[in-house]
């Protein structure tokens, strides 16, 4: 296992007077060596097994080449996204004939993907106007070409894993939207904590956006992270959904805020890229828009949503 630090200081914009020098720490863990070793070990072939004195009474048994490849992952590598052993073992002995197309992306570990990140947290920290010093580690892995990208909060730094079998393509969203969403709680005036349905829409809005800057050409939908069923749907009923959160974009429930959290995500979503992308078109700053005075960020969406909503 290999750890690197990199240093990387952005010069961003701290509001409209000044700029600051911001702090945006970022460490590295490569998993590939260990996979690589596994995967040699794992891919030779089985010894003969050696015979046995009284071998006619009592016959040999031998490893299965399933048994010894999760005895030598156990050994070698043991790290999974699966949630349990037995669907890890079984989401290894699936993908194990396709690791060795995979293996020269594999063998160049993080350094043949270090420009993505690069580029995304570049886009992101512009996009949001990063004030704040911030902790981060991007952890290369080998996972089983589903393509998880998850975040890890570890004290004050944010794991950030990333599959290396997979294309850039795969990564490319999902990882924009966990760092977007970091970055939101790091520089939003609410943190991670909306005080009212305005913020949390216009959170929403603000790390989508900065998903589509960050990876572009991609569909809506993966910017929302909802199903494609789900945006058609709600595009079809654009003007209930818009109204029926008009009126409650003062609220600061926990009722309300914990209904847009959960079932209604998709609709708080949907409803924020709107009313972002409206909020731009009047010329208004991400970075104003997630730092606004709560009043004055409540009045403003409800007058922006308003004018979304008699749109066509």
């Amino acid at each position: 296992m290999r750890q690197l630090i990199l240093a990387a200081s952005l010069a961003l914009s701290a509001g409209a007077a000044q700029a600051a020098e911001v702090a945006l720490d970022l460490k590295v863990r490569d998993l590939s060596p260990k996979f690589v070793e596994f995967y040699e070990a794992a891919s030779k072939p089985l010894a003969p097994a050696a015979p046995t004195a009284n071998q006619a009474a009592t016959p040999a048994t031998t490893e299965s080449l399933e048994d010894r490849r999760w005895r030598l992952f156990k050994q070698n590598y043991d790290f999974s996204a699966q949630p349990t052993p037995e669907a890890t073992r079984a989401a290894l002995d699936s993908a194990w004939p396709r690791y060795a197309e995979a293996l020269p992306k594999i063998e160049a570990g993080f350094d043949g993907i270090a420009s993505e990140p690069s580029r995304t947290l570049d886009t992101l920290s512009k996009h949001f106007s990063l004030d704040k010093s911030m902790s981060m580690r991007l952890v290369a892995y080998v996972g089983t070409f589903d393509g998880r990208v998850w975040g890890e909060q570890d004290g004050d730094t944010l794991n950030v894993y990333l599959p290396l079998e997979v294309s850039a393509d795969t990564r490319a969203v999902p990882s924009a939207r966990l760092m977007g969403q970091a970055m939101l709680a790091k520089t939003a005036g609410w943190g991670n904590k909306p005080r009212s349905l305005a913020e949390l829409v216009v959170g929403e809005g603000v790390v989508a956006h900065g998903v589509a800057a960050a990876a572009p050409g991609k569909s809506v939908e993966q910017y929302l992270a909802i199903s494609a069923d789900e945006l058609a749907k709600l595009r079809t009923n654009r003007k209930s959904v818009l109204s029926s959160i008009l009126p409650k974009l003062g609220d600061g429930s926990a009722a309300t805020l914990n209904t847009y959290s959960t079932e209604q995500l998709a609709e708080a979503r949907f409803a924020g890229w709107l009313l972002v992308e409206g909020m731009t078109k009047q010329k208004a700053r991400y970075a104003d828009m997630i730092r606004q005075k709560p009043s004055d960020l409540i009045k403003v969406s409800q007058a922006t949503m308003a004018s979304v909503n008699r749109g066509k």
